[in-house]
């Protein structure tokens, strides 16, 4: 077994949760050609949080702890990046139109380059909706673009938190 990981995403039918303490390795592997361009092209400010812990090769501290650390993670043909208990994004190579491999890879290293870069500028929020305690549903938006809004709240939602990289915006309960 290469890892054992316990993923965790949320959704109407599932609630799953990524950690980056959940993961250990029990094997060694080379590092994907992704996760070289990802931490090749990574800006100077970063380059301090990649890890030689495969499969997690970056890790930035968190600065609150209600929205718990950023970690990225090598999945060969995806980056999945991981926002504490809140939620994760995957950036893969196969939604891309570039024709050339090596393309793909790169322009999925730069796009979770960029998503990164704004998490920590405070340009993403992130919900979470609850009902009775459960976790719901979680969703990111570019909340400094007027054309990305959060979406209207499950019928079910009693509950809603928002947080940006630096900490909570919202909490409000219906």
């Amino acid at each position: 077994m290469l890892r054992k990981t316990i993923v965790t995403t949320s959704n109407r039918m599932a609630s799953r949760q990524i950690r980056s303490e959940d993961i250990a390795m029990t094997a060694k592997k080379e590092q994907s050609k992704l996760a070289q361009l990802f931490l090749e092209n990574l800006p100077d400010g970063l380059r301090a949080f990649a890890t030689n812990r495969e499969p997690l090769i970056l890790e930035v501290p968190a600065v609150n702890w209600e929205v718990g650390n950023l970690a990225v993670f090598d999945d060969d043909v995806e980056l999945t990046i991981v926002i504490g208990k809140l939620t994760h994004r995957h950036i893969d190579t196969y939604t891309t139109s570039e024709q050339n491999e090596l393309e793909r890879q790169r322009r999925a290293a730069l796009e979770a380059i960029d998503w990164i870069k704004d998490i920590l500028a405070d340009r993403i929020k992130f919900r979470c909706e609850y009902s009775d305690g459960r976790l719901l549903s979680d969703s990111s938006w570019n909340c400094s673009s007027e054309h990305d809004e959060p979406g209207i709240l499950l019928e079910s939602t009693d509950e809603v938190r928002e947080y940006v990289w630096s900490g909570k915006t919202k909490h409000e309960r219906r």
